[in-house]
C-alpha cells in the first residue's frame, strides 16, 4: 500500500513540475514580444529633418553681393592676419590700399591686361573690378574679382582668363597655380604660389560656402 501511495505522490509531483515548467515558458515568451515592438517606430522618424534644420540648410547659396570690392573684402577677412601686410589693393599706386583689396580702375585696358591678365577683348563684359596682389611680386599672388554684366558669360569669361594667364609671358619668376571661381554673377581669378592660392580658396569657402563654384583649379605649366 505504501508503494502505491508513493507512486501516486511521485506522479502528482511530476505533473505539478510539468505544469510549472509550462507556465514558466509562457511567462518568459510573452514579454519578449512586448519588448521588440514600438521602439523602432520612435527611432526612425524625424531626426533627419531636425539635423538639416540645425545646420541652417544651405544658407550660403542665397548670398548677396553688392560689389566686386565687397566680394573680395569679405573673403580676404579670413586671410591670415600676419600675411596681409605684404599685399596691396587696387591699381592706384600713389594711394594704394595697404593690406586689403581695393577697387580697380578699368579705364586703362592695357594696365588691366598687364596687371591682372584679363584680355582687352573681355573688358567690355565687366562693369566692376577689385583686386589684391603681392606688393613685391605679383607672381606670388595676383587676384581680380569681376562683376559680369551678363551672368551667361561666366564660363566664356573664365575660359578667356585661363587661356590668357596660361600663355602669359612671365617676368620675375613664375606663378605655380591658377584658380578661377564664380559666386553668382561674379568671377574671381587668381594666380600665384600654391600656398597663397590654396589660402585664398579657403578664404572664399569660409566666406561664401556652397555659393563658391570652382571653375578651374590647376597648376600652371610651362
Amino acid at each position: 500500500m505504501k508503494k502505491i501511495l508513493a507512486l501516486i505522490l511521485a506522479l502528482a509531483m511530476a505533473f505539478a513540475l510539468a505544469a510549472c515548467g509550462g507556465n514558466t515558458e509562457e511567462e518568459t515568451t510573452a514579454p519578449a514580444i512586448e519588448e521588440t515592438q514600438a521602439p523602432e517606430i520612435e527611432e526612425t522618424q524625424a531626426p533627419e529633418v531636425d539635423a538639416t534644420e540645425a545646420e541652417g540648410g544651405n544658407e550660403a547659396a542665397d548670398v548677396e553681393v553688392s560689389s566686386a570690392l565687397e566680394l573680395l573684402e569679405k573673403a580676404w577677412a579670413n586671410h591670415p592676419e600676419e600675411e596681409k601686410a605684404y599685399f596691396l589693393g587696387g591699381n592706384d599706386f600713389e594711394n594704394p590700399v595697404n593690406g586689403a583689396p581695393g577697387k580697380f580702375d578699368m579705364s586703362d585696358a592695357e594696365a588691366a591686361e598687364s596687371l591682372l591678365g584679363i584680355p582687352q577683348a573681355e573688358i567690355a563684359k565687366v562693369d566692376d573690378v577689385a583686386s589684391i596682389m603681392h606688393a613685391m611680386n605679383g607672381n606670388n599672388l595676383t587676384c581680380g574679382a569681376y562683376h559680369l554684366t551678363d551672368s551667361a558669360n561666366v564660363q566664356s569669361f573664365a575660359d578667356a582668363l585661363k587661356e590668357a594667364i596660361m600663355n602669359k609671358q612671365w617676368m620675375c619668376g613664375f606663378p605655380e597655380k591658377l584658380i578661377i571661381v564664380s559666386v553668382g554673377d561674379y568671377v574671381v581669378c587668381a594666380y600665384g604660389s600654391t600656398q597663397n592660392i590654396d589660402n585664398l580658396k579657403a578664404d572664399f569657402t569660409a566666406a561664401y560656402g556652397d555659393s563658391v563654384n570652382v571653375i578651374y583649379d590647376e597648376a600652371i605649366t610651362f
